[in-house]
This record gives structure tokens, sequence and C-alpha cells, in this order.
């Protein structure tokens, strides 16, 4: 008989016949509930509903809830930290707006890469930091409890990452997108990830919160994850800035791979599948990162495809020892209307490049 969803103390809710314009901290104790606004000073304290009253609450369109650790690791008095946290979701579901500086983190990284020669080291000390600075999870997002259906689009990148993830996880069971590198046929298990970086151990950008957000993290059969960079028609199509990015979400995916490969493998959420084979290896290469960018007419890169994104990927592979390879995908307007197979048009390794 399969184990029923453990529903635990604490959790981040949205319930807009609530608050509509935050989320609040849910702890509850027997039949009774409180709920906490962390934007109020001091916090409010809200417990005018029962636990019962607010499930029922939960279940309602447009609610949203994300299991987090149980408030002992941070008590309720630690209003720095659940202010951050909640502030992170406010910003995910563009309830409130980035603060200045809100993305930089990301910049900076770029610029390190592009002035240090010693690419090698510089991947290690940012490795270094996402360890210390990013915040735990107990779940990847708001997704593994409720549908992206809703969000499917043809011209967006969330639109991507919504069909890919649903078409994942059919009936709670991993079903894997295939490409035409069977190697790299993949389950996404998360879209819209959001790896808070926590002002109170931020050493780049002191007193500074940050969000670093790959567009998806998928695991493939063999149980080693892939990072998905989505540059859909209505974004900047910049080869170059997009495999940046993707490599500074690698890098805090691989930081974090103990986090990251539990929650894979968990079964916390009533709609993503737990993948009992993820693994993240220490040492071994294993990381694959893989680009799906906007296409024209003919299937071919709107920017078009240059030597210098060869040679930069050559580059990252020889200084980031856990990367496996760099897979490039390009959709027209029709293949982007139903994402259910992609086809791989360039893949690097270390053995060189592939055309397909």
């Amino acid at each position: 008989m399969k184990n029923k969803l453990r529903i635990p103390r604490t959790r981040l809710v949205y319930i807009p016949e609530i608050n509509s314009k935050t989320w609040l901290l849910l702890t509850t104790k027997g039949g009774s509930a409180c709920l906490r606004d962390y934007q109020q000073t001091p916090p409010k304290e809200i417990r005018d509903y029962s636990k019962e009253e607010i499930e029922e609450l939960l279940q309602r369109k447009g609610s949203s809830q994300e299991f987090v650790s149980h408030f002992t690791k941070h008590p309720v008095t630690n209003v720095q930290h659940w202010r951050e946290e909640i502030m992170n979701r406010n910003i995910e579901m563009n309830l409130e707006p980035l603060p200045p500086n809100r993305l930089r983190m990301l910049n900076v990284f770029k610029k390190q890469y592009r002035e240090t020669d010693n690419k090698k080291a510089l991947f290690e000390k940012w490795t270094h930091y996402f360890t210390e600075s990013i915040l735990n999870k107990k779940q990847f997002n708001r997704y593994d409890n409720e549908s992206a259906e809703d969000e499917r689009e043809s011209d967006t990148g969330k639109g991507w990452t919504s069909q890919l993830l649903e078409n994942s996880r059919l009936n709670k069971r991993a079903q894997y997108i295939a490409t035409n590198v069977k190697e790299c046929d993949f389950c996404l298990a998360a879209h819209e990830l959001s790896l808070g970086i926590s002002s109170m151990k931020n050493h780049l950008q002191a007193k500074r919160s940050d969000q670093i957000k790959p567009d998806g993290l998928a695991v493939r059969k063999n149980g080693f994850f892939s990072v998905f960079e989505i540059k859909a028609f209505n974004d900047i199509q910049k080869i170059d800035e997009a495999l940046l990015q993707a490599i500074c979400g690698a890098l805090a995916i691989y930081a974090k791979r103990s986090m990251i490969v539990a929650i894979a493998r968990s079964d916390n959420g009533p709609f993503r599948p737990a993948i009992k084979n993820a693994r993240i290896p220490k040492l071994k290469p294993s990381l694959g990162v893989h680009l799906l960018m906007a296409a024209d007419d003919k299937g071919d890169p709107i920017k078009g495809w240059s030597k210098k994104i060869e040679l930069l990927s050559a580059e990252i592979l020889e200084n980031f020892k856990q990367l496996e390879y760099i897979a490039f995908s390009f959709l027209n307007r029709k293949q982007a209307k139903d994402i259910r197979t992609i086809t791989i048009s360039y893949l690097i390794t270390r053995d060189g490049i592939k055309r397909l």
C-alpha cells in the first residue's frame, strides 16, 4: 500500500482569500493553526482559521504551498530568515518587484568569468560560495504540490518548461522526454527553480539577498542531472550570455548536491514523482547543461551559430570538472506549441563537438 503523503507542521503558503499580497508562514499543532505575515513589523499573527479551514482554502484554485524544514531549525522569531524566504516566493510570483541590483549576483559571475584567467579556480570559488550561502529547501518549489498545466505557452520560457514539466510527470510517474541522443533523454523534475542566497551569508555582497534561478532541472535515465536554460521567442537570444547563466546555475546545483539529490529522491510532493536513482557524484563528470533556444522557421538559431560558442563551451568543459556535456537545441514556433521530443543540434563534450 502506498504511503500517505505526510504534511509537515511548517509550510509557506499563499492563500489569496486571506492575503493576496504576500506568502505567509503556516505552523500547525493539532487542530489549531497560526499564519504569520512577515511583511508586517512586527510580524502579524493570524489565528482566525482552524487547520481544517486552511487546508480547505489551500485546495482552491490560486492557492499555493511549499513544504519547509521544521521551524525549530529557524524559529518563528527569526524574522530576517523568514522575511527572506517569503520575499523570495513573492518575487517568484510577481507579488513584489525585484529590489535594486536583486539579480546582480549572476552579473558578478559573468563579469568575473570574462576577467579571470584561471577559470578552474573561479569555478571552485563559486562552488564554495554557493555551498555556504544558498538557503536549504525541503521541496524544489510550489510546483511539487500543484500543476503547471495552466501555464503552458509557446512564446515564453516559463511556458516551455511548463510543458516539459507536465509531460515529464503524467500520473505522477517519471516520463522521459526523448532526444536524438539517448544519453541526454530527461525527466524535468523542477521548473522555475529558485535557489535563495541568504543576506546573512552573502560574502560577495554584504547584507544582500539574491537568487540563482535555473529555468529547469532534469534527471536523466542514469540518474545524473541536467540544468536547463531557456530562451524563448520573447527573450534576448544571446547564446554566450545564456550559456554563462546556465553554468552559474550548474555550479549552484553541484554545490548543493546533497540537498538537490535528497529532494529528487523524496516522495513528499503530490505532483512530483520521486526519482530514486538521482545522484550527483562528487568527482566524476555527470552534470549536463542543456540550452533550449528559439529558432527561425528553418530551425536555425535566430542569432546564428558561431565558432565563439564552440570555444567558450570547450573552455568551460576543460575547467568545470563535474560537467559532462553541453547541449544546444533550437525550437521554431511550430515545435514550441507542443514539446514532447527535443532535437539536439550541437553536443559538446571533452571529445569535441558533434553537429547532429
